[in-house]
C-alpha cells in the first residue's frame, strides 16, 4: 500500500494559507525525493493525522483551519484523492492527539476553548471522543 512505501509531510504556513499554498508533500525513498502529492481542503494547522485500518484513507483530524474552528474532522481517500467532510467532532482541538482503535479512531485531549466570557481564551480538553467510520458517528 501506498503508506507503507512513502513518508507523507505536511508542509506548515507561518501565516494564513490559502488551499493553492497549502501542500502535502510525499517522499519517495526509493529516489531520495520529496514531490506535490494532494492539495488540502484549505489551512490547517495543529491538527493530528492517522492511517485508516485498510491503509486507504488519512483521517485529519482536529486542528485550527481557516474559520478558528477546531472541530473538523476530513478523510482523504488514498485511490480516489479525493477529501471527505466527516461529523465534526464534539469538542474544539488543536494540539491533540490521535490514533486508530478497533475500527476506528479517537481523538484525545488538546487544547480547546475555555468555558466563560473569554471566547478566545484556550484551556486543556480533558475528554477522548471515538469516531465510527461505519456509522458516521
Amino acid at each position: 500500500m501506498m503508506i507503507l512505501r512513502y513518508l507523507l509531510r505536511l508542509r506548515l504556513c507561518r501565516k494564513l494559507c490559502s488551499a493553492k499554498d497549502f501542500f502535502d508533500q510525499i517522499y519517495d525513498p526509493s529516489i531520495d525525493e520529496w514531490s506535490q502529492f494532494v492539495t488540502l481542503t484549505g489551512f490547517r494547522q495543529s491538527f493530528c493525522a492517522v492511517v485508516s485500518n485498510f491503509q486507504d484513507e488519512i483521517f485529519l483530524v482536529g486542528g485550527i483551519d481557516q474559520n478558528n474552528e477546531r472541530k473538523r474532522l476530513e478523510s482523504l481517500n488514498l485511490t480516489t484523492m479525493e477529501w471527505t467532510r466527516l461529523a465534526d467532532m464534539n469538542a474544539n482541538r488543536s494540539s491533540l492527539a490521535c490514533a486508530r482503535l478497533g475500527d476506528g479512531l479517537i481523538a484525545s485531549g488538546g487544547w480547546g476553548d475555555l468555558e466563560g466570557p473569554i471566547d478566545t481564551a484556550l484551556a486543556p480538553v480533558r475528554t477522548v471522543e471515538y469516531y465510527d467510520p461505519a456509522s458516521g458517528t
